[in-house]
């Protein structure tokens, strides 16, 4: 099924936003980089604002990706965990509860290890080895 003009619109916006947070930039860094206003780069994340194709070229050189890395859906691994939930609590109901029953499954098998860690940084490494797996 093709995908309409609003979803691929929220998939650039999802993109933007991940890139520059995985290159760990501001938008205000990647405005200065563009010759932009951060309040720009803030609306481009936010589908305030349609670049055009000239905007979307240097945003490409700036991060190193080609056009079609823009409108390609991002791999559901690599996405943060809150919208890795966001994406779950979109689902029907028939999809989204045994994928649930199953997560919980999964997370009770390390509980214990990751209660027994003394602080969040351990626990937050573990959950990133079990997110690999």
């Amino acid at each position: 099924m093709a995908q309409s003009e609003g979803e691929y619109r929220e998939i650039v916006r999802q993109n933007l936003r991940r890139l520059r947070k995985s290159f760990g930039l501001t938008q205000a860094q990647v405005a200065d980089q563009l010759g932009m206003k951060q309040t720009q780069i803030a609306k481009l994340e936010n589908q305030d604002f349609d670049p055009g194709i000239g905007v979307l070229t240097r945003l490409c050189g700036v991060y190193g990706v080609s056009m079609g890395d823009l409108f390609r859906n991002p791999d559901p691994t690599n996405l943060p965990a809150d919208q890795l939930v966001k994406r779950i609590f979109e689902m029907e109901p028939l999809q989204r509860e045994p994928l649930l029953k199953v997560i919980e499954g999964y997370l009770k098998n390390y509980e214990s290890e990751l209660e027994a860690l003394p602080d969040r940084e351990q626990r937050l490494k573990i959950l990133q080895d079990i997110r690999k797996d």
